[in-house]
């Protein structure tokens, strides 16, 4: 009884708003704006790069300005929650705030972390922080001295401890601002502890753990996969996701409640001059990386990692990609928000094929109606046809969702489609079909 109710507290806690909001933003920002190492090579150092809390701030600015932009991206993309990197061992373990705190030396004058969260707030978004979930650090030839170890070298247990002291801290200070936890790496030995930490002081935060989708770890409420673990079919799609394994099926992931962000090395700003990402060459990648995310079996939220400009602002390069996700949010929302991945009796999403013709499609379904599913396809059918498995359900209509106008369909083995306007893969990045069953 005791398990039954903990797993429905934790139900309860999702439900309130993260399961429901389905979209977020992940903010890499501090003293290496961008994320990763800040120095690739001794040649080339990324830009927003700084050495100091002094220099970070220089360039920085105004904590409002910066929490402002970064509200207003997520508003301007469609996303309902955000999270921070409140302090990084990638940037030296700098704090976004000025902590009282002795252990963490780098730290800036202005509360650059209070401001984004009250302006998230202020706007009716939902902030989290990235906390780092262990003591490593990046030693100083890796980028060139700009970092330096600033917890005790034996420091594993001492930083635990110092965590536990951050999170007082942050209680007193933001109080119930703070919407959700983030933690990075695989939660080792006593690390595992934070989150019961986290709850004695944030009762209804959510906590995300990097990297485990087992729910071992007590308190727990939302697991992460960072990385691609191999090359993804098509390109945007997430290899944790689905797995092209023959005709009609594919592995599915675990049932359950999940985030999913970007590999780092496809999203960070790394400069006008990497042109290799994928995004930059397509400007609906990453629309399709976020339906792929979350038109899977189970439940998944889908929160892009970014690295944004200094000022809190969209770099250049990914404004297309964010306007693409925006754009389509204003008319496809509906098969966004409030959904789900799909039940597998109904419909098999990935790849479908008809008549040597073949296509790639995701599928959501409402929270509150098991009756509807969207069919989201981000890869036409080469062909006049295109079948999607039902497993013999057929449906009451079906509507392109951008339209509104009702398809004609035929059942064998499935839906057929025959002639369908595809246009607004091409032009959109996806078309989205509504049916009602």
């Amino acid at each position: 009884m005791a398990l039954a109710k903990k797993v429905q507290a934790r139900l309860d806690r999702l439900m309130k708003w993260y399961i429901p909001s389905r979209v977020g933003i992940f903010y890499h920002y501090g003293l290496y704006t961008g994320g990763g190492n800040a120095c690739v090579s001794a040649a080339h150092c990324k830009p927003l790069t700084y050495k100091t809390p002094e220099e970070f701030e220089a360039a920085a600015g105004d904590p409002e300005t910066v929490a402002k932009n970064l509200v207003q991206n997520a508003l301007d993309m469609g996303a309902k929650y955000l999270i921070l990197t409140s302090i990084h061992t990638c940037g030296g373990l700098m704090m976004l705030y000025p902590t009282k705190l002795p252990e963490f030396r780098r730290k800036t004058k202005q509360d650059y972390l209070g401001a984004y969260l009250r302006a998230a707030r202020a706007a009716g978004l939902y902030p989290m922080l990235y906390y780092p979930g262990d003591c490593h650090n990046h030693n100083a030839e890796e980028t060139q001295g700009a970092v330096a170890p600033e917890i005790t070298p034996d420091g594993c247990v001492e930083f635990f401890e110092a965590s536990v002291r951050v999170l007082d801290e942050w209680k007193e200070r933001y109080g119930d601002l703070i919407a959700g936890f983030w933690l990075d790496g695989g939660a080792p030995g006593h690390f595992s502890r934070l989150p019961a930490e986290i709850r004695k002081r944030f009762p209804d935060a959510i906590v995300t753990i990097n990297s485990r989708d087992e729910f071992s770890i007590p308190e727990q409420d939302v697991g992460t996969t960072e990385f691609c673990g191999e090359e993804p079919d098509p390109p945007y799609n997430r290899a944790g996701t689905y797995r092209k394994s023959n005709v009609w099926h594919n592995c599915l992931p675990p049932k359950d409640f999940n985030e999913d962000i970007p590999a780092p090395n496809g999203w960070w700003y790394q400069g006008p001059d990497t042109l290799e990402e994928p995004y930059k060459n397509d400007r609906f990648f990453l629309l399709r990386q976020m339906i792929t995310s979350l038109g899977q079996h189970g439940m998944w939220n889908f929160a892009p990692g970014i690295g944004p400009m200094i000022d809190g602002s969209v770099p250049p390069d990914l404004r297309p990609n964010f306007d693409a996700i925006a754009n389509f949010l204003k008319w496809g929302g509906e098969a966004i928000y409030n959904t789900k991945g799909p039940a597998k009796t109904f419909f098999t999403p990935g790849f479908f094929y008809v008549y040597n013709s073949a296509g790639f499609y995701s599928v959501t379904t409402p929270l509150e109606d098991s009756n509807i599913f969207y069919v989201l396809v981000t890869e036409k059918p080469s062909g006049a046809y295109a079948l999607f498995e039902t497993s013999g359900q057929e449906p009451k209509r079906i509507t392109d969702l951008r339209t509104g106008k009702e398809i004609p369909f035929e059942m064998w083995h499935g839906v057929i489609l025959k002639d369908c306007d595809w246009s607004d893969v091409d032009e959109r990045g996806v078309t989205v079909l509504k049916f009602e069953f």
